[in-house]
C-alpha cells in the first residue's frame, strides 16, 4: 500500500520578517535581498514554492521579486529618494505551494533605504548684505550663516565654511581649527579676512579686529560650504556671498594742518579786507564731516565770514608802531574748526 502525500503543509517562510538594505542610488534591477521559505509535503508538486510580493499603495511598485528565486530586486519602474519619497518601506510577500489549490504564508519585508551623499548643502541666503558701525566692539556677532544638509549620518557634517576674497580670489592657510557644533556641523575661515572676522560653531559671523571705515569700508567674499563627501561620492558644496558695509561713526576731528599758520596783512587794510582763506578736512562722511563750523578762542580785529574766510572785523586801522609796513598775524591758537557747543 501506498500513502500518497496530501497537500497539507503550508510553506512556511525562514522568518517572518526579513530586513533590507538598499542604497538609495541603487540601479534599477539591483538586488535587495532574497526571500526563503520551505514546504515539508513531500510531493515535488506539493513542495515546489513560487514567491510573489501583495499589492501595496506604498511602494509596492518600487520592487519586484522572482517567483522561483525569492531574490528581491529594484523594480524597473523604482527609483528612489530617501529625502523626497521615503527613508523605509514595509512590504507583504507571499510564498505559495505548487498545489491546484495553492496554501501560501506572508511575511513582512522591512526595506530601509541607505542615505547617500546626493544632496548638497543648503545656504539659507544666496546674498547676505550686512551693516555695522566701524566702533563695533571685537568680538561682536555681525551676522550668522545658516547652513543645512538634507542628508543624515556623516553626510550632513559640514566640512567647510571658506571664505574667499572677491577682490584677490585667494585661498591662504586657515589660522584657528575647525568650530565644530553640537549638530556636527563645521565652519572655518580659510581666507586673506580671517584675521579681520572668525565664524563660531553655530555660523556666527564676529569681528576679530577693530573696524575702521576710513580705512576700509566695505568687505565682500564669498562662503563655501562643504559637506563631508563619502567613500560613495565626493563632498558636495554650496556657495553665498557676504557683503559687509561699515557705517561711518563721529570719530575723526577736523584737520587744520594743511592751513598757513602766519598770514599777511597791510596795516592800512580796511575793515572786511579778506586776509586768508581756510578750509578744514573731516575724514568721516555724510553728516559727521558735512556741517564744519570756525571760531575764535578770543580775537579782537578779526573774525570769520562765511565759515570759510578770515578777515578784518572792527572799524578801526591796525598799527605796526607808527612804521607803515605789512603786519604778520600768527593764527596758530587763534581758531578752531567746530565752534561751540
Amino acid at each position: 500500500m501506498q500513502i500518497e502525500d496530501a497537500n497539507d503543509n503550508a510553506p512556511v517562510f525562514s522568518s517572518p520578517t526579513f530586513s533590507f538594505d538598499v542604497s538609495e542610488l541603487a540601479d534599477r534591477g539591483a538586488i535587495v535581498g532574497r526571500l526563503s521559505a520551505s514546504d515539508d509535503d513531500a510531493d515535488p508538486a506539493h513542495s515546489v514554492i513560487s514567491y510573489r510580493l501583495v499589492p501595496s499603495q506604498w511602494g509596492g511598485d518600487a520592487f519586484a521579486v522572482d517567483a522561483v528565486t525569492g531574490i528581491v530586486t529594484l523594480a524597473a519602474s523604482g527609483r528612489l529618494d530617501r529625502e523626497k519619497t521615503a527613508e523605509h518601506y514595509v512590504l507583504t510577500a507571499a510564498a505559495a505551494d505548487g498545489a491546484s489549490l495553492p496554501l501560501t504564508a506572508t511575511a513582512v519585508i522591512y526595506v530601509n533605504v541607505v542615505d547617500e551623499n546626493d544632496n548638497p548643502p543648503q545656504l539659507e541666503k544666496a546674498l547676505y548684505e550686512v551693516e555695522v558701525a566701524e566702533d563695533t566692539p571685537v568680538g561682536s556677532v555681525i551676522e550668522k550663516i545658516v547652513a543645512t544638509d538634507p542628508d543624515e549620518g556623516n553626510y550632513d557634517c559640514l566640512k567647510d565654511a571658506c571664505c574667499v576674497c572677491s577682490c584677490l580670489r585667494v585661498l591662504n592657510v586657515c589660522l584657528d581649527p575647525p568650530a565644530v557644533s553640537e549638530d556636527h556641523l563645521i565652519y572655518e575661515i580659510e581666507e586673506m579676512y580671517s584675521h579681520m572676522f572668525s565664524i563660531s560653531s553655530m555660523g556666527e559671523l564676529s569681528t576679530r579686529m577693530p573696524l575702521d571705515r576710513e580705512q576700509e569700508p566695505f568687505y565682500a567674499f564669498r562662503v563655501i560650504v562643504s559637506d563631508n563627501g563619502g567613500l560613495t561620492n565626493g563632498a558636495l558644496s554650496a556657495t553665498c556671498v557676504v557683503e559687509i558695509t561699515v557705517n561711518d561713526v563721529n570719530d575723526h576731528t577736523p584737520d587744520l594742518s594743511d592751513v598757513p599758520r602766519v598770514a599777511t596783512v597791510a596795516e592800512n587794510s580796511p575793515p572786511s579786507t579778506p586776509v586768508i582763506k581756510i578750509s578744514a578736512i573731516d575724514l568721516d562722511e555724510g553728516r559727521n564731516a558735512e556741517v564744519i563750523t570756525y571760531c575764535f578762542y578770543s580775537s579782537y580785529h578779526f573774525s570769520i565770514q562765511d565759515r570759510l574766510t578770515f578777515k578784518l572785523q572792527y572799524c578801526r586801522t591796525l598799527h605796526s608802531h607808527g612804521v607803515d609796513r605789512d603786519i604778520n598775524i600768527l593764527l596758530t591758537g587763534l581758531l578752531f574748526p567746530g565752534g561751540f557747543a
